[in-house]
Order: C-alpha cells, then structure tokens, then sequence
C-alpha cells in the first residue's frame, strides 16, 4: 500500500525534487581540466549500483547527484562502505574516499513524490493487510461513509488526497469519499474506473490512468474533472501531473497533453509545438514547466506564477540539470550550479546571480533559500539569513512551514529562522534538537524526528507546535506526517498518536487508538 500527497517531511511549500537530467554523457576516463578524479561506486539496498567519475576536490554533494543521474532516484543517506561512516553533502571527496571504494545508499522516498494538492483536514492511517481507516475533519474525508465502509477490511493498494476528498485504489477499482465538490463522489464515472493502475489529483478531482494508457476524470470540471475536450488525446499516458488546478498528461512518445482551468496551466496551445520529448513536468499552483531531454524548460500557465519565463532569462535556461517549484514560482540549477527563478518570487534581494555551486533549492511564502554544494544557505526575503550565516554551515537538507524555514545539520542539529509564530524561533527546544534525522511540517509549526524515536515539536501550538500533552506517547516513532494544523506519528508498536488542531486530525478517535499493525499514515 502507499500514498500519495504532498510528503509533509519536506514541507508544505518546499520546492520539490525533481528527476535530474544528466549533464554529461557517460563518465571520461580522466577530468577534462587535468584534476585527479576517483571511480566510486554507489549502491542501493536493492542491489542496483552505478560506478561514477568526481573530482577529487569536488564535494560528496557531487557524488549524489552523479549517482542519482545514473540510478534515476533521489538518494537519502550515503554510507561509506569500509568504515560505515555517514558522508556529509559538504565534505570534499579526496578527504574522505578512495579509488574504487564503495558507498552504500538509501532512496530518500519523500523526495520522488511530485508537488501535488495536500489534504488540510484529514489523515488516512493503512494497515499491514491493506485495511485503511481516516480520522480529521469527516465533511473531508476524515470518516468513511455506510457505502464504502467495506475499506476497513479489504486490501487498499495506494491512498490518493484532493484538497478535502480521498481515492482509494482497490484491485484497479477506485473508491472515493470526503467532499463531492473534491472529487469525493466519482458514482458517474464509477463503470469506467476499471483497471486503473494511477490515480492523481489537483485542488478539487482526481484522474485515473488505466492499464491501456487511457485516462478517466471527475470531481469539478474547472479543476481538470472534465477532460471530454482531450479525451481522444488522452492515449498512452504514462503519468500526470497537476497544478491546482488542472493536469498535464505526459504520453510514452515525449508529447503532453493538458486540460483544466486555462489560465491555471490546462491550455498549453501556445508552446504544444515545443512540448516534445518531455522527460518531466513540474507545477506551481497555476502554471507548469517541462524539462525536456535537450535539458531545456517550457512553460505555460498563468504569468504570475511562473508561466512564461521573462525574456531576460531565456537565454540562462539552458544546460537545467534540475528544475524546483512551490506555490508561485519556479527555480532552475544548471549544470555549472548556477539558479535561474522565475515567477512570485521576493523582490527584497535577489542573489541568486552571484551564487554558484547551487545543489537545491527551497521556498517559503515571500523567502527563497538556496543550499550550495559545501553546504552553507543562503536566503531572501522575508526569510534573510544574513544575521545567522555563521550558524548555515553544514547543512544536509532544508525545510519549510507556510513562513519559516528549519535547516537540518550534518551533526543532527537544526537552525530555525523567521517569523517566531510559524516556527522561525526553536529556541525553547534547541537543547533538544540533537540527533535529528527528519523534519515533519505543518503549515506554521515543525516536528523533529530525532534517531532515538522521540519527537521534538515548536512553532505556532495551534498548528501543531506543542506535543506536550502526548509526550509520552511518542517514543520509538518511525515517520511523521502532517496536515495543515496537526501532526500524526508511527510507532515501532504499529500504533497512531496524533497532537495539533482536533478539526485537522489532531485528535485520535479511539476507533484508531485501538488500531494495531499500522504501516503508513497519509
């Protein structure tokens, strides 16, 4: 079983990972400017591997992204395999491997999820033999209604969320619930919702991909729930991806297809002739760009939010190694390590022209932050980081609540900064901040997920920041999860413990107190 949301460990309006484009082609026998260079292996625990040319004064930043060229999947943690020491982005390559040496690696799972609409209200909670039960707000979906309640004891395969409905994929059949103006009532199209193999969702209704490639919508027709204007198009589709409100369907030869609210990026007229050989496609809530195989970006949708690249920026697009995107705007990092954004972006500081080295970035409403490949941060905005630069050192990954960011640290501990309501000040837990491993994001608090089990919480109480009452509860916890207002976490036991606004799914109802072999929480 799995779901599919908007993964809260990386925040709700952190720019999302997307699959790299390999900058070079193959690995040279030598570097091309005369540096000593080392071949290291990178394997997963599934056994596949990639061998990989760096530089010997390059970063470990360098290996992961070359190796994540090669297997095609975002890496988590890289582990050294003669010592088992944990590799750090931000240390230099000759000072901790070896020619031919070998590095163990984990898949880091939040960060393949595409951006997509996350679920406010309501969590879905999925046990070992694929039963599922919701708690939260029940005129969201946090209830199931008498005519699906057959769920809490069948084999659920994945959980997909709307903005306030589910969908439930059971043996290609698809049952949903929550609110019918979300997609939560799917009875007109419930005859052709066989064989379905995806299902996906923008702010308000759903699409299914079936076996043969075809594709069936429902929910509100502005929202992409009608697609009778493209339904003969709709062929060969191997995924979609929305905005808020629309989809962009990308079929097996390259080509896209586009429906939906057309100033929310459901018309793509305008650039059809150049959406081809698409490798990936990435949103904003009302606009789209495609990253295409000559590592070039397209876009369409509303102006606003990143749907035309202005004309002084044309010509930088060239070269992406890898696109990023939050609610408003789009950023791109090119092979050379250089930030090209675009869209509703800060205009107070804009350094991104003067940064190199650049290996992601983040954003908060009003802030960008961007990581490098020695592992210091710098941000804009709202959210300037210039009075703490000296404490940005380090650092492994960023996240993000709806105004504030929490940077996770090398050594397991975390920098806050912004606003102090939305989480911006830890300063009250930050003898507790050791041994981090995750971060857990609501819209305005954070949860720390520290490799002992226990959870450390701060931010605004009413979204989440207060864990007080449940303390005791949360030990040896194995992921976190959030909605808008409320966090939710696993323990080892199987069990669910839940703290935040009650309306949001902050409260446990004993019908899931009482559950037992929980594996996933959505």
């Amino acid at each position: 079983s799995s779901c599919s949301h908007r993964p809260a460990p990386v925040g709700e309006a952190t720019m999302a990972w997307t699959s790299p484009v390999p900058c070079e082609d193959g690995a040279s026998t030598e570097a091309s400017d005369g540096l000593p260079s080392l071949l290291v292996t990178v394997a997963l625990l599934s056994g596949r591997s990639a061998t990989v040319r760096v530089k010997s004064n390059s970063y470990v930043h360098e290996l992961r992204r070359k190796a994540e060229d090669e297997l095609k999947v975002p890496l988590k943690s890289m582990v050294h395999g003669r010592d088992s020491t944990v590799l750090r982005n931000s240390w230099t390559i000759a000072a901790h491997l070896s020619d031919g040496d070998l590095v163990a690696a984990t898949v880091d799972s939040q960060r393949q999820v595409p951006r997509g609409p996350r679920h406010l209200r309501a969590f879905v909670c999925l046990r070992e033999d694929g039963s599922l039960q919701p708690w939260g707000d029940s005129l969201t979906g946090g209830s199931l209604p008498a005519s699906v309640s057959s769920l809490s004891s069948v084999s659920v395969r994945a959980v997909v969320g709307s903005h306030s409905a589910f969908a439930a994929l059971v043996d290609g059949k698809v049952v949903t619930w929550g609110s019918p103006h979300a997609g939560g009532d799917s009875e007109a199209v419930q005859g052709e919702l066989t064989d379905v193999r995806d299902v996906y969702a923008t702010h308000s209704s759903f699409a299914a991909v079936k076996q043969d490639g075809s594709v069936v919508t429902w929910g509100a027709w502005y929202a992409g729930g009608d697609s009778t204007a493209v339904r003969d198009q709709l062929q060969d589709v191997t995924k979609i991806f929305s905005s808020s409100v629309a989809f962009a369907a990308l079929k097996k030869d390259g080509s896209v297809v586009t429906w939906g609210m057309p100033r929310g990026g459901g018309d793509s007229r305008k650039v059809q002739a150049q959406l081809s050989e698409v490798l990936e496609i990435y949103s904003t809530d009302y606009a789209f760009a495609a990253l295409t195989r000559s590592r070039r970006v397209v876009c369409w949708g509303d102006t606003e939010h990143g749907g035309e690249v202005p004309s002084s920026l044309e010509d930088s697009l060239v070269d992406i190694h890898h696109l990023s995107s939050n609610d408003g705007a789009f950023c791109a990092v090119t092979c050379e390590g250089r930030m090209v954004c675009w869209g509703d972006l800060p205009v107070v500081g804009q350094p991104w022209e003067e940064l190199t080295q650049v290996v992601e970035v983040f954003a908060c409403e009003g802030s960008v932050a961007a990581l490098c490949a020695d592992g210091h941060v710098v941000s804009w905005g709202a959210c300037d980081s210039s009075k703490i630069k000296d404490q940005l050192t380090d650092v492994q990954r960023v996240f993000s609540s709806t105004l504030a960011f929490a940077a996770l640290k090398g050594d397991g501990s975390v920098v806050a900064w912004g606003p102090w309501y939305a989480g911006g000040d830890a300063s009250n837990v930050q003898d507790q901040l050791v041994e981090v491993g995750d971060i857990c994001c609501s819209h305005m608090a954070f949860a720390a997920l520290r490799r002992d089990g226990r959870v450390v919480a701060w931010g605004s109480p009413k979204h989440g920041g207060d864990a007080s009452e449940v303390q005791e509860q949360l030990r040896d916890v194995q992921l976190l999860r959030s909605t808008e207002a409320a966090f939710a976490a696993l323990t080892a036991e199987g069990t669910v413990v839940a703290w935040g606004m009650a309306g949001a799914g902050g409260h446990v109802p004993q019908r899931v107190k009482e559950l037992r072999n929980v594996r996933e929480i959505c």
